[in-house]
């Protein structure tokens, strides 16, 4: 079974001052973006397909293409920023309006392994960071996780995954995946999950600096073969990684077996 998670960048935080090395011509391109990223989901052919920051022209996008191949989760926004986040405000220039968003997360099951919709069920994470999908593969239930954690401070994250905490403990086969928004660290409080392997040890983000911080956790699986082992190129200009891969992130694929 191959998974496949992937942050595709929201075109709402496309702001040129985030991106000062990119030419506007390449980087406002959402079209072409969205191009290269259907062309590598395409080409991948996951049977799980997990994605973060995804706006409504390209969720539309999705069910257009994938839709007779894929059950498609409804979109799920991300709760980003509330009033209590005074510094985020402050930085911000003072906004006492929520930081609201039109991105979320989608999780896609490939039909031929998950036949049945009824047996397929989705709901939004508590705190709203993400996706929740329990489903049956081969016999067994399963319970996935399309998580987008907070980008502002460690202990929130640490606070939305103690949320699924003891939920896990109680599972026996369960995936964890997306954009963590923290460097993974092997002593991280974060990543350690009793039961849980994690399986990416490459760099998925470079923008500011090259990072990790993007994963795939799993519990009750194995690695089914060595290509898990493969890293994605990362680029060595920003506005190369837009051209080659539409985003700020890279993908992370994993193979695995009961």
């Amino acid at each position: 079974m191959k998974i496949l998670t992937w942050n595709i960048l929201a075109s709402e935080w496309i702001k040129k001052s985030y991106y000062p090395s990119v030419k506007e011509k390449v980087l406002f391109d959402r079209k072409s973006r969205l191009k290269r990223i259907m062309e590598r989901i395409i080409d991948e052919d996951p049977d799980i397909l997990l994605l973060q920051e995804v706006m409504e022209l390209e969720y539309k996008t999705l069910c257009k293409h994938l839709l007779p191949k894929y059950h498609i989760s409804f979109l799920s926004p991300i709760d980003w920023a509330k009033k209590q986040d005074e510094k985020y405000i402050k930085k911000e220039k003072k906004e006492e309006k929520e930081i609201t968003s039109e991105s979320g997360n989608v999780t896609l099951l490939k039909k031929t392994l998950f036949k049945f919709k009824k047996e397929i069920h989705h709901e939004t994470l508590p705190m709203d960071f993400g996706v929740y999908t329990t489903t049956f593969y081969q016999s067994r239930q399963i319970h996935i996780f399309n998580i987008h954690l907070n980008d502002l401070h460690s202990q929130r994250r640490n606070t939305q995954m103690n949320v699924l905490r003891p939920f896990l403990d109680q599972q026996k086969y369960c995936i964890i995946a997306g954009d963590f928004n923290q460097e993974y660290r092997p002593n991280s409080k974060l990543y350690n999950i009793t039961n849980f392997t994690v399986h990416n040890f490459c760099h998925t983000y470079y923008i500011e600096k090259n990072m990790n911080i993007d994963n795939i956790l799993t519990k009750g699986f194995s690695v089914k073969d060595t290509d898990n082992d493969k890293c994605n190129y990362v680029p060595l200009k920003v506005e190369n990684g837009f051209k080659i891969y539409g985003s700020d992130h890279l993908p992370v694929m994993i193979s695995i077996k009961v």
